[in-house]
């Protein structure tokens, strides 16, 4: 069937993400929507790319319209849509105060979610770090960095680099 055909496209579109192939994931993504424009799976593999290209807004329309479409609302996938909506807040200069501001409640709603269905979770606390990070609030970020190593997690050595420029890691 179509479906069946969108589905296969699109596990072999994210098995070359994981390879870092984006030009190729992206092909099968597309295909994948060619045969099944109802697939969630592909709107969040355009999103998983597009955040990888740094186009957090795009990201931020793909990972919406997958939810829409019934995309499963996981704790990873929670995260990974909380983090473009607040890249997306500060990077877009075009935005409006008012829809920025939406866009980091929206962050927070969706890692808020994310914790609810999966409690300690080392992805969605490493995650809500990056996105306080790039929010400017730096505390918060560090609290979350404490969190995600307290559940197992490490933290990335040029996210902490970052982070450490900003503010020294606190002492309690």
């Amino acid at each position: 069937s179509r479906e069946l055909a969108s589905q296969r496209f699109v596990d072999q579109g994210f098995r070359f993400y994981f390879q870092d192939d984006l030009s190729t994931a992206m092909r099968r993504f597309n295909q994948g929507w060619l045969l099944n424009q109802d697939n969630p799976d592909v709107y969040y593999g355009f999103m998983a790319v597009l955040n990888d290209r740094e186009d957090f807004c795009a990201a931020r329309a793909m990972v919406e319209r997958a939810f829409e479409l019934g995309l499963r609302r996981k704790p990873e996938e929670l995260a990974d849509a909380g983090r473009v909506y607040a890249i997306c807040a500060v990077q877009d200069h075009s935005l409006s105060e008012e829809t920025k501001t939406a866009y980091a409640k929206k962050s927070s709603e969706y890692y808020t979610e994310a914790l609810k269905l999966q409690p300690n979770s080392a992805y969605v606390y490493g995650s809500w770090a990056t996105a306080s990070y790039w929010l400017g609030d730096y505390r918060t970020a560090w609290k979350y960095v404490k969190l995600e190593r307290e559940n197992g997690g490490k933290p990335g050595k040029k996210f902490l680099k970052m982070l450490k420029t900003k503010m020294p890691q606190p002492k309690s």
